[in-house]
């Protein structure tokens, strides 16, 4: 019985799909051929595995298969997330950095390196509407053979992350995203080549004194940092880094940090994206990268600070 209406579920789908057009029996066949290989990677999706951890390929698929057998991480964080203010600890440490004291201290830890920083120029006035931006933003993977130039880096820098003015004790140094709590623990890292009177190298932007401070050379293949499949890897001039600090604010929220921290990093890549769209330079955001060998290049420790996202950008051919 149970494959009978299998079969029969199998034959129907097709007379919708093709009701009205006519259809000739070999494109009749395919269309069922499709329908059976979607219903069979879904239901195959659905088996719990317990070889799970014996595999010597252990996909994300077979491990989401096994998730009854195996830890996975990101499972465990959200089965033991613990924020709540209504927990007396919790909401005693969010009282704590509400005092003076602690928005003086902040203030103070945002100290700079200003050594040997490179000051940004002036930015352009950016035209046209957001409305355009928001409809016209996509995931760019061609450029142009030439690097964006200086200025446009200052533009896209300045109004993407930059501080916009001092801030109320209780708006501590507002950007065009927030930050849970004003802690901006997001710091954005890049690799820059073929830009006239700046050295091809690593730099970390630095928002209050909007400036960037050189971090080294490239010691690694562009490929060995991320993966380049697909995007035109010859004309890729600007790699970014997204970098979390993480101690910048688990003292005040503990496991939540990680959360806000990566919601933070989404919502100053989005800013970035829109500016760029108004210059003339496109994005495409990278998940695949590799975490130990960018942290070793960008010099940051991989414990409190660490990288967890990456993108391309250049000027749209």
């Amino acid at each position: 019985m149970h494959m009978h209406c299998r079969v029969v579920l199998l034959y129907r789908i097709p007379k919708i799909l093709i009701e009205g057009i006519k259809m000739s029996k070999e494109e009749i066949e395919k269309k069922i051929t499709e329908i059976r290989n979607a219903r069979r990677f879904k239901d195959n999706s659905l088996i719990i595995s317990s070889a799970s951890n014996s595999t010597i390929i252990g996909s994300n698929m077979l491990n989401y298969q096994g998730r009854f057998y195996s830890d996975l991480i990101s499972e465990t964080y959200l089965l033991n997330y613990k924020c709540n203010n209504n927990m007396p600890d919790f909401a005693n440490s969010i009282s704590m950095y509400s005092s003076e004291n602690a928005i003086c201290s902040m203030r103070v830890s945002n100290k700079e390196d200003d050594d040997d920083a490179i000051k940004l120029v002036k930015p352009k006035k950016l035209k046209g509407l957001l409305e355009t931006a928001l409809l016209g933003r996509k995931s760019v993977r061609r450029y142009s053979s030439g690097g964006m130039n200086f200025q446009d880096l200052s533009s896209l820098l300045y109004y993407a992350l930059g501080v916009k003015g001092e801030g109320e004790p209780e708006r501590i140094f507002p950007r065009s995203y927030p930050s849970g709590g004003g802690f901006y623990p997001i710091y954005l890292y890049f690799y820059i080549e073929n830009m006239e009177g700046i050295d091809s190298g690593y730099y970390k932007y630095q928002p209050y004194s909007n400036s960037i401070k050189y971090v080294g050379k490239r010691t690694k293949e562009k490929n060995e940092l991320v993966n380049l499949k697909g995007i035109d890897e010859d004309n890729v001039h600007f790699i970014g880094f997204w970098v979390y600090e993480r101690r910048r604010n688990a003292m005040k929220y503990g496991d939540l940090g990680i959360t806000m921290g990566i919601f933070e990093a989404g919502m100053a890549a989005q800013t970035m994206e829109l500016v760029g769209y108004h210059l003339g330079i496109g994005f495409c955001d990278l998940g695949g990268i590799e975490k130990r060998n960018i942290e070793k290049e960008i010099k940051i420790d991989g414990l409190d600070t660490h990288v967890i996202g990456s993108f391309v950008a250049g000027i749209e051919i």
